[in-house]
């Protein structure tokens, strides 16, 4: 069976660390590549062709949601938007990173 290949982007290093230990724990996924930035994450999608993308919001360089808008215009993915938001922005944010080709979003764990 063919494993999942994700790509993590955070720009803490923490957080990348804590995501890919989670999904090491699965065999059949495989982590392929972690971006320290929007911009990397955009480079590192196209060369990497990963099957699902991990995204944070709040990064350098482009954000998440400006990351997802791009690598979903060049070479569609499956994204997960990994932020931290509080229950007054989850909402705004949610549609936001949907309307930018997001397929969830997910709270990071307080």
């Amino acid at each position: 069976m063919k494993k999942v290949r994700v790509l993590i982007a955070d720009d803490s290093k923490t957080m990348r660390q804590v995501l890919h230990q989670l999904l090491d724990e699965d065999p059949d996924i495989k982590v392929v590549g972690e971006a320290a930035d929007g911009a990397e994450a955009v480079t590192m999608a196209r060369s990497l062709s990963p099957d699902v993308i991990t995204m944070d919001v709040q990064m350098p360089q482009l954000n998440g949601l400006e990351a997802t808008a791009a690598i979903m215009s060049s070479m569609p993915s499956r994204i997960l938007v990994i932020c931290s938001v509080t229950e007054g922005r989850e909402i705004d944010l949610s549609l936001r990173a949907m309307s930018a080709g997001a397929l969830e979003l997910i709270p990071k764990p307080r």
